[in-house]
């Protein structure tokens, strides 16, 4: 008389708990074959272990970042560091190579060229043809 094996009962060495025998998994963990629930507790485990390590991790990050700031940091202080720092990636980025000529890079397109001051040449990007100190 055949038997169903999903019919058979077995006990996991794991946790004790029985299960039918075709639902058990090989666990890479457990380094043994064990039952679904086992599999489900130690994946929400990880997940929390997970979060708990990102919010320590964030906690000590913005410790640091207290401890950076002088007495008296507040609100309006980082504000006005955002703002700067916006500021400085919208300027224009230009390194002299020589006298009268430096290296530019367009803000728009990022190509860069080389602008001559004596001559103002060119006076738009090569590549986009946005205009120089827009």
């Amino acid at each position: 008389m055949p038997t169903d094996s999903g019919s058979i009962m077995v006990k996991c060495r794991n946790c004790g708990k029985e299960a039918a025998a075709s639902s058990f998994v090989l666990d890479y963990v457990y380094r043994m074959v064990v039952c679904p629930q086992c599999i489900k507790d130690r994946q929400k485990r990880e997940v929390i272990h997970k979060e708990a390590k990102q919010q320590a991790e964030d906690v000590k990050k913005q410790e640091e970042e207290l401890r950076k700031r002088p007495a008296g940091w507040d609100r309006e202080d980082e504000y006005l560091e955002r703002a700067y720092a916006e500021k400085e990636s919208n300027a224009l980025p230009i390194v002299e190579i020589s006298p009268g000529k430096f290296r530019y890079r367009c803000p728009k397109c990022k190509y860069k060229f080389i602008y001559n001051r004596a001559t103002n040449t060119p006076s738009v990007c090569p590549y986009c043809n946005r205009a120089l100190g827009e």
